[in-house]
């Protein structure tokens, strides 16, 4: 199987650039981890200040990948246009926009991830330690084996997860994607399995609606029955 992610951060003006590269950070360490799939090095490309010369690069090379995760965080928003539904467009470093479609390599199996949760928070937005809860979650199986058996009985095409917008203030909120590994690390200490992106986002969703923050993640995953792994648990 031939896989490939890429974490994109479009800071600007209004949306500080360490909240934005803190989340860059935190989504690459989480996809190289045993929880995450154990992604190789060369598998994951990292990069702030996105460009749409830099998308489209990076979207011509995955022509014979068979799973492609985009990732990106910065400012977007939904915006009802040709399509009977709206349309995401995110604006990237160089001022430019683009649809959430643009970003949609021609692959089979895609996910678009889009993190905007940097618009209303102060100071710094929290940690996530992705490290110390994951060294008992394999057991002897290979995780990159669990990740690709479970990636071949997913129904393919496109996928879209998008954060919320309107934050707390609160110096204690995580981001959107920090709450995301937060929850799927929480689930995979004491689950056995495959939490699939789903899954991960309804936990988000709940976690959310405790702590009575109005917006709520989208996930667009279509009327498919199976969908695509972001977390293993124990084995």
């Amino acid at each position: 199987m031939n896989r490939k992610a890429f974490i994109f951060g479009a800071p600007n003006k209004v949306y500080d650039d360490a909240d934005v590269c803190s989340d860059l950070g935190v989504m690459a360490e989480f996809l190289h981890s045993p929880v995450g799939g154990a992604w190789g090095l060369d598998e994951v490309v990292s990069e702030m200040g996105v460009t749409r010369a830099k998308v489209e690069r990076a979207i011509n090379d995955t022509r014979k990948t068979d799973y492609v995760f985009m990732y990106i965080a910065g400012y977007g928003e939904l915006v009802k246009r040709g399509l009977p539904w709206p349309e995401l467009v995110v604006r990237l470093t160089d001022g430019q926009e683009m649809t959430s479609g643009e970003f949609s390599p021609e692959t089979p199996h895609r996910t678009f991830f889009w993190e905007c949760g940097h618009s209303h928070r102060l100071g710094n937005a929290g940690s996530v330690d992705v490290n110390s809860p994951l060294l008992s979650v394999d057991g002897g199986v290979s995780q990159r084996t669990r990740f690709f058996d479970a990636f071949r009985g997913a129904e393919q095409g496109l996928i879209e997860v998008l954060g919320s917008s309107k934050r707390s203030t609160s110096l204690n909120d995580l981001s959107f994607t920090k709450q995301m590994i937060y929850e799927s690390q929480s689930w995979a200490m004491k689950n056995k399995g495959i939490l699939d992106l789903g899954g991960a986002v309804d936990l988000v969703t709940r976690a959310f609606a405790v702590r009575k923050i109005q917006d709520q993640p989208m996930y667009r995953g279509g009327r498919r029955l199976k969908h695509y792994p972001f977390a293993l648990g124990g084995t």
